[in-house]
């Protein structure tokens, strides 16, 4: 049994020419992209998380100490490979955050929930800080990815159940 190539279809001249036109038209027509676009050569750097000017740093005197510290039993600015990553800004949002939430006359599930969301909102915000101080994608972001890991499991380890 031998096995033939297939068969070439015949296409119509005025479909030859519309093809023609067609490539013609893609290789001459300039992509149009929306400025900030993922194909912009000079996107912007992802903006730092910053401190907020109301948080009140008092972990000697304030109660509860950890709403009061940035980040509780672990370093503030860790190193990641030669550079210092600065989480003050997303710990201490997420201090306010859990304070607020247990200051609410709310159901402890309701607690619960709003809780576990302030804990997803700090990592994201971790990670923004690690975009914003490595903002090529390095080994260094990576290695801050891994860092940002390690204190979410701490925060959630410290779960909404254990301050009830």
């Amino acid at each position: 049994m031998q096995l033939r190539p297939p068969r070439r279809q015949c296409l119509p001249a005025n479909r030859k020419r519309q093809l023609r036109l067609n490539l013609f038209e893609a290789e001459t027509t300039p992509l149009k992209v929306k400025p900030g676009g993922p194909l912009t050569p000079y996107a912007k750097k992802p903006g730092r998380v910053t401190i907020p000017k109301n948080y009140r740093y008092c972990p000697k005197s304030c109660k509860p100490k950890s709403w009061h510290d940035y980040c509780t039993s672990s370093p503030d600015q860790p190193v990641v490979g030669k550079y210092r990553v600065d989480f003050r800004g997303p710990c201490a949002r997420h201090d306010m955050n859990i304070q607020a939430i247990m200051g609410k006359k709310i159901s402890n599930s309701t607690k619960k929930k709003q809780w576990y969301s302030a804990n997803g909102k700090l990592k994201r915000q971790m990670k923004q800080q690690c975009q914003h101080q490595f903002s090529k994608g390095t080994v260094f972001r990576q290695n801050c990815y891994i860092t940002v890991g390690v204190y979410y499991a701490a925060v959630t380890a410290n779960t909404f159940v254990k301050k009830l």
